[in-house]
């Protein structure tokens, strides 16, 4: 048994039975599986990226807490004495995580919501890397009569003083403590985790009982990509809102000016990335912007109290008409007035986390009355391309079942080419699902590389696994090669955020902020076209 998988299954084998287990002793399969993003975990000196990279998916009272306790729902920490509804249990999150938490500061537990086991993967592992490098900054506080401050170099501790905010101090007094965190796992069979998905979906399908919508008996193109492109391309509000957002983001348009047109950012993209900073900082205009989407026939159903993942809702015959829409997509009268008898819906979710992906997709294909399309929009590391680019898979070896999947895969280069101009699209790809972003080594990196794997990313075989059952009349299988061709419009594609062959360039180095627009917007505007373009076929 490899390194990986040695401490995958250290990690679910300790957590069985509700047991509970200091975070300490995964450190030995932790330091062994050697993660691609811990590469300095046993050298003295803290390992700065990983360090950044785990507090920022991590619950922003993970330094004041003592224990972390994971369960489905509410129904789960309350039956197990968590009465996580009560007044005394605050809300907390991850910035770079979508992930429900809790926090009780009376008892420093936190209460962290799993809808997979590759939830438990990831906040483990990640926790774990934080243990190491705390242990780090304790020894060497301890040894040499440091301060943490001393710890650091002066860039170093800018960093971290700029990241954590008003959490330093707690982190400081948690690292002079070594804080060695309690973890426990209420439940963790898959009905329980099927249970808290089928909960998620009824509530995304009570839309129709607020809005003129029925997910149950109208036809329905499902997109796994994010909660802002796709409703921006097709609302065209940041675009109306031009000068508001250029004079209230002012600073930091001259400050990435020279970016933008290096990159050959165009306007409409820069208009939807300010729009998110004016949203956050102006209610007024975030109402009035979520209203012009309701009228729109673009509606938002908000994470269900279990899953942290937003669900939209868009109505293809109420949109189509929108004068304000992004000209890119150059659609004719014609075309725009016979798209206006379209019933179709578009469901778009916030992608999850690894198995998650199965679960949400196997519960909206049991129940939608015509499915017409599949599309799946990431992020992803590369391992031949460049932050910002595009890649197509046509081919996915997932490591969850050792499954591989030749793709059908309906696009191409030529369906995201109007919308870029300096970013590369590679296309003819071979992806690698992999269990989570602390659960691939160096070396298996480097394997992946030699075997011609340029996709490293964590959704599509999940996924891929639930459209073989849509395909065929059997669950999916497992180490078996299979062929991925649906009736219906199946498309794939990810953007570049991540360069792990690029030694010290991860997202704890540096995080994407405005690199990932045009892949982000071109992907978009590829997926809104193709769903256009099979409705028109589709009510000749």
């Amino acid at each position: 048994m490899g390194a990986i998988s040695t401490y995958v299954q250290k990690i679910h084998t300790s957590l069985q039975g509700m047991s509970t287990v200091r975070i300490s002793s995964f450190v030995e399969e932790h330091i062994a599986a050697k993660p691609i993003l811990h590469p300095k975990a046993t050298e003295k000196a803290p390992d700065l990226s990983a360090m950044i990279y785990s507090i920022l998916r991590l619950p922003s009272d993970i330094f004041e807490a003592k224990t972390l306790v994971f369960g489905q729902s509410d129904s789960v920490f309350e039956h197990h004495n968590y009465m996580v509804t009560d007044s005394a249990w605050k809300n907390t999150t991850a910035v770079a995580r979508s992930r429900k938490c809790k926090y009780n500061k009376r008892t420093k537990t936190i209460a962290l919501f799993v809808s997979s086991i590759s939830d438990v993967e990831d906040a483990v592992t990640i926790l774990t890397a934080l243990y190491i490098e705390m242990a780090k900054l304790n020894r060497n506080m301890t040894d040499h009569a440091r301060t943490l401050e001393e710890c650091f170099s002066v860039e170093e501790l800018a960093k971290m003083q700029e990241l954590l905010g008003d959490k330093w101090h707690a982190f400081a007094r948690a690292v002079k403590e070594l804080v060695d965190y309690e973890i426990t796992l209420l439940a963790g069979s898959l009905v329980d985790y099927s249970k808290i998905v089928q909960e998620w979906w009824v509530h995304i399908a009570s839309a129709r009982k607020k809005y003129p919508v029925n997910v149950y008996n109208q036809p329905i193109y499902f997109v796994s990509s994010n909660s802002h492109s796709l409703i921006n391309v097709l609302s065209g509000f940041p675009l109306q809102q031009k000068k508001f957002l250029f004079q209230d983001n002012a600073e930091r348009l001259e400050k990435n000016k020279k970016d933008f047109k290096s990159e050959g950012i165009p306007e409409e993209h820069v208009c939807y990335y300010l729009s998110r900073f004016s949203e956050n900082r102006h209610p007024k205009f975030l109402k009035e912007k979520l209203e012009r989407e309701k009228s729109l026939g673009l509606y938002r159903m908000e994470a269900f109290h279990n899953i942290d993942i937003e669900a939209q809702i868009f109505s293809i015959r109420d949109v189509i008409n929108n004068p304000h829409m992004d000209k890119r997509l150059r659609l004719t009268t014609a075309q725009k007035k016979k798209l206006a008898q379209s019933n179709a819906l578009i469901v778009n979710i916030a992608y999850p986390l690894g198995m998650a992906a199965y679960s949400i997709l196997r519960e909206v294909s049991e129940n939608a009355h015509d499915m017409r399309g599949v599309y799946i929009m990431g992020k992803a590391a590369s391992l031949n391309a460049t932050v910002g680019d595009i890649t197509i898979p046509n081919y996915t070896h997932d490591l969850h079942t050792k499954n591989t999947f030749f793709i059908e895969n309906c696009f191409d280069v030529p369906d995201f080419t109007p919308y870029v101009t300096k970013n590369s699209i590679l296309s003819q790809q071979k992806g690698l699902t992999v269990r989570g972003t602390y659960l691939q080594s160096e070396e298996s990196l480097h394997k992946n590389a030699q075997e011609g794997y340029s996709i490293i990313e964590m959704e599509a075989g999940p996924y891929l696994n639930r459209l073989y059952e849509m395909l065929y009349p059997l669950r999916y299988p497992e180490g078996e090669t299979v062929n991925i061709n649906p009736e219906f419009r199946l498309g794939m594609a990810y953007y570049v955020s991540d360069t792990p062959h690029k030694k010290g360039l991860n997202l704890g180095a540096k995080r994407l902020t405005w690199e990932g627009l045009n892949g982000t917007y071109a992907i978009s505007l590829g997926i809104i076209k193709d769903i256009f373009n099979t409705e028109l076929k589709t009510n000749k």
